[in-house]
């Protein structure tokens, strides 16, 4: 989970895909149920053409009736529920009744999908991190049977800027798939004191924590070591004649295996040292930026030109075009469908 305003729109995707997908598993009358909530909505005066615009204002009793419908839905019709309190404004004079249900809810929850749909409706709402109920967010934080949902909780605590924040963010990061979460927070508060703690994930096996362990150190104020200088950057201009196009969108762990596994058909040119530019540069591109890389290669005893085309379309989430050959295009395809 990403814990920033500019993952807003990734996190809202993320759960309209969990949500709706969930609500037609074993349960036949999932659109009776949708049809509930669709009354529900109306008589707290949010019109159909509202529930497009999602910006409508949930009131009081619609609050309560939406809770009462969830107590009693079965499991599988739950999360189209929480989907409301995620997209809805809450007013804020109702924002510590939502709240105290919405931590309830967590705690009591037996499907893991549920908890980590709750948790992200406070990513999405984040008028609802109330400093008063800090301590029910550390007691949940502390427990382990809740597992990597407790990302939710990390995210509450550094958003607080809670004292203890820090400390606890830090005791929880080796805890199952916590350290993407823990670290970014790390990073936002600033805790220097747990520099030792961040500086061993940047040689984790999984590309983005690593990539998360050198944010999570810059914004500490920490010395990192450099990518090679983007000796290869160019101006985005018409492309030589000979060469296709393969492209994707990718997360930064898939844009480095693909990158590796292009260069496992290319003799000189693109390497171990190229790619790391690649990424140095990628790392730090903003939304809607793009970046142009130009290589001289070898592949297959043959000189060639090698051009890669990243845009990052959302935070974390670069396309990715390769322009090349088409023999080394067939070669990559391959062998990404082998490994596939």
């Amino acid at each position: 989970m990403v814990f920033s305003a500019r993952h807003g729109m990734r996190f809202r995707e993320h759960l309209r895909v969990a949500m709706n997908s969930e609500v037609n598993i074993g349960n036949p009358d999932h659109e009776t149920f949708r049809a509930r909530i669709s009354e529900i909505l109306k008589s707290g005066g949010i019109a159909p053409e509202v529930m497009v615009r999602r910006d409508a204002n949930l009131n009081r009793q619609t609050q309560e009736e939406l809770m009462k419908l969830c107590e009693e839905a079965h499991h599988t019709c739950r999360n189209s529920v929480y989907w409301q309190f995620a997209i809805y404004q809450i007013p804020k004079p109702d924002r510590t009744f939502v709240t105290r249900w919405l931590l309830k809810r967590f705690a009591i929850e037996v499907n893991s999908a549920l908890r980590s749909n709750i948790e992200t409706i406070f990513l999405n709402q984040r008028g609802l991190i109330l400093r008063e109920f800090a301590d029910e967010v550390i007691g949940l934080l502390k427990e382990p049977r809740y597992g990597d949902c407790r990302s939710g909780m990390i995210y509450y605590l550094a958003k607080l800027k809670h004292p203890r924040g820090a400390e606890l963010i830090a005791s929880v990061m080796g805890e199952g798939r916590l350290a993407w979460s823990a670290l970014r927070s790390l990073g936002d508060l600033k805790a220097r004191q747990y520099e030792a703690n961040a500086r061993k994930y940047l040689r984790d096996p999984d590309p983005e924590i690593r990539l998360e362990a050198k944010r999570a150190l810059k914004k500490m104020g920490c010395e990192i070591e450099k990518p090679p200088a983007p000796v290869h950057l160019t101006k985005v201009r018409k492309l030589p004649k000979g060469l296709i196009e393969w492209s994707a969108n990718l997360d930064f762990a898939d844009l480095e295996r693909v990158m590796r596994t292009l260069a496992s058909f290319i003799e000189e040119g693109f390497g171990a040292k190229e790619i790391a530019e690649v990424l140095g540069v990628a790392e730090e591109m903003r939304v809607e930026q793009t970046k142009a890389f130009r290589f001289s290669i070898t592949a297959s005893g043959h000189t060639s030109e090698l051009w890669l085309v990243i845009f990052m379309d959302d935070v974390d989430s670069p396309d990715l075009q390769i322009h090349a050959t088409t023999e080394l295009i067939k070669q990559f395809e391959a062998k990404l469908d082998a490994l596939d």
